[in-house]
């Protein structure tokens, strides 16, 4: 597996696959997050590939199926 700037790792839960079901057609897509409600809360955005499996030095199970957050910018 090609190793690249950090990731990040969400479950392939219905919560996301809820959430990500729009971008069925894309292998890949941008994709933000907010930690919390305020506008002042961190951002990150990510580039994420629909399915797959992570590094487990950064945190993924061997084996395991993710949907892939390649860490582009955070905004604090």
């Amino acid at each position: 597996m090609e190793r690249r700037e950090p990731e990040e790792y969400r479950n392939i839960t219905p919560y996301y696959e809820k959430r990500l079901e729009k971008y069925k057609d894309f292998p890949h897509f941008l994709v933000g997050f907010r930690a919390g409600y305020s506008m002042n809360s961190a951002f990150v955005v990510a580039f994420a590939s629909k399915k797959g499996e992570g590094f487990e030095e950064w945190g993924a199970e061997k084996g395991k199926k993710y949907y892939v957050l390649e860490l582009l910018k955070v905004y604090k």
